[in-house]
């Protein structure tokens, strides 16, 4: 049997064990899903929580991930005031996940996408939350859009330049055992590794397994079409809308320099860190996050 059929088994086995197992999926409360027509036509699940009238805030995972990523803030403080959208990313979570590698190259489809859920969600001056990945997603959308549409741009834990970025070896190991595995059962640890690296702390056996067992669902494909040299440098030098830089300083993904170079190389931003968190600044102190979000976007000029 094919690696790939042997992973879709995999990932249908977890997820429909998962709902048995309530502490293991914890579905987001009053979470409305939207279907939403990415590029080409691929339909991406859009889920949306909190205050209809507040500030749109879209909340962009990274690779592998699903908006279960978000989930401290789709069912926190921020609901309250905030109009959340978390978009599952085309291969992701419950969007449309075809196994073909062209689909994930490059970045015009990517920044389609977002574009789409702006447009069809009738969304005013979001502001885009981008953490790991998805702070690249936000960075393709400024080079194909620009930013007159958005509030503000937030990069979480990610990287704007292969040439500049500082990697860890842990995490290349990790990603090469779920790009070219030596077979199913590297191809299985390659992901609990990547998985685990994303915290400095431990979790609860619960939550990393959910982490494991959406990681899982994502088509092989998804990974070897991102990989590649990138560059974003130029789009954040010319971004003119407020930008924040959030970043864990235990981060064994993405290293804290790279959240650095992002906030030398961006006009008027600034750069907080983390000291407690790995990769995931937002789920490791969830309540420090959404402060310095809220603090963030109640300080922007109602004109942006």
């Amino acid at each position: 049997m094919k690696l790939r059929v042997m992973m879709g088994l995999l990932a249908a086995a977890l997820v429909a064990g998962c709902a048995h197992r309530p502490e293991v999926i914890a579905p987001v409360a009053s979470l409305r899903t939207t279907q939403v027509k990415g590029a080409g036509g691929l339909v991406l699940a859009v889920h949306e929580t909190g205050n209809p009238t507040g500030r749109p805030i879209i909340l962009i995972h990274g690779v592998n991930q699903s908006h279960l990523s978000w989930k401290r803030q789709l069912s926190g403080d921020l609901t309250k005031k905030y109009r959340l959208i978390a978009v599952d990313l085309r291969g992701h979570g419950l969007s449309a996940r075809p196994q073909a590698t062209a689909l994930y190259r490059g970045d015009r489809a990517w920044a389609d996408d977002l574009n789409a859920v702006i447009g069809q969600l009738k969304l005013d001056r979001p502001v885009l939350v981008g953490w790991s990945y998805g702070g690249r997603v936000a960075m393709m959308y400024l080079r194909h859009y620009g930013d007159a549409r958005l509030g503000a741009v937030v990069f979480v834990d990610t990287v704007a330049s292969a040439k500049a970025a500082v990697r860890t070896k842990e995490s290349d190991d990790a990603v090469l055992r779920m790009v070219k595995p030596a077979g199913y059962a590297d191809y299985i640890a390659g992901v609990r590794r990547f998985v685990r690296l994303m915290y400095d702390r431990e979790l609860p056996v619960a939550e990393h397994e959910e982490m494991v067992g959406y990681n899982m669902a994502v088509p092989q494909e998804v990974f070897s079409g991102i990989r590649g040299p990138f560059d974003y440098t130029s789009e954040l030098q010319k971004l003119k809308a407020p930008a924040l830089v959030i970043h864990g300083a235990k981060d064994r993904h993405s290293a804290l320099p790279n959240g650095q170079y992002i906030r030398d190389n961006t006009p008027g931003s600034r750069l907080v860190v983390f000291e407690q968190s790995g990769h995931m600044p937002f789920f490791e102190e969830p309540a420090s996050f959404d402060r310095t979000l809220d603090a963030f976007v109640s300080g922007l000029r109602q004109a942006r």
